[in-house]
């Protein structure tokens, strides 16, 4: 037994000698070895909900807010789920995400909130790096008001391959990404297009799960070898405020075979 506590993170080595034997007589066989490293305090502390946005009794919100959540620790990625967010509202479908800092949690509804209608948030089953559960937070109240607080168009920032690559591999997935999530509806194969010396090609279009980015792959698994691919997406795009984007059309060349 130690006569005070081992240091936090200390590897402690406890090595058994050929000197124990058990009550027969028999000989420990060789010198057994086992590494124990010495762990922290137990953290017991509870995670608090530190700030809301929109805050507890904001009105005139736009219709296309996002909600979020500040925590004052880092929260256990697992428990940040959909099912872990209740919006008391008129809306059943929402995405959730962390920050790097897996401080702060953002809520996006996948469609616009309701004008001049109150929302309500609710928290269950979120926890620390410990597993203890979010507590001290109730719920909290916004109401919107009648139109949305964005009226920028959404914006392409980046695509892979790059405009202007000439040697892209013919088995390339195309990844557009936007600075703003768009309305899912209008994430399909009539919006975004691949054409290949200018004959379209049939193409699948898969949206990231905050429907930031969107990978457009050929159905037949391969692009056409040396072939100018063109990459368009239609104005028909919107963010989630219902506003459009701007015609965008990028070309790259895919390698010869």
């Amino acid at each position: 037994m130690p006569d005070q506590l081992f240091p936090t993170g200390q590897t402690i080595r406890t090595t058994f000698t050929t000197g124990i034997r058990d009550d027969t007589g028999t000989v420990l066989p060789g010198t057994p070895t086992f590494d124990v490293v010495i762990r922290g305090p137990v953290d017991s502390n509870a995670p608090a909900v530190i700030a809301v946005a929109p805050a507890d009794g904001a009105a005139a919100v736009g219709v296309d807010a996002s909600v979020q959540v500040r925590f004052n620790e880092s929260v256990n990625p697992v428990t940040v789920t959909p099912s872990a967010v209740q919006i008391l509202g008129p809306v059943t479908i929402v995405q959730v995400a962390l920050d790097t800092s897996r401080t702060m949690m953002t809520i996006r509804p996948t469609a616009l909130l309701d004008a001049n209608t109150q929302y309500g948030l609710r928290l269950s089953g979120i926890t620390d790096l410990a597993g203890n559960a979010v507590s001290g937070f109730g719920q909290s109240f916004f109401t919107t008001g009648t139109t949305s607080g964005d009226t920028n168009p959404p914006v392409v920032v980046g695509i892979s391959p790059p405009g202007g690559n000439t040697n892209a591999p013919i088995n390339t997935a195309v990844a557009l990404t936007f600075n703003e999530p768009l309305l899912p509806t209008t994430i399909n194969a009539n919006n975004f297009a691949l054409f290949a010396n200018g004959a379209r090609l049939s193409t699948k279009v898969t949206p990231s799960v905050d429907n930031t980015m969107v990978t457009l792959t050929a159905a037949s698994g391969s692009l056409p070898s040396n072939s100018v691919v063109t990459v368009v997406a239609t104005r028909d795009v919107k963010d989630l405020a219902g506003n459009r984007l701007n015609d965008f059309a990028s070309l790259f060349i895919t390698a010869a075979p």
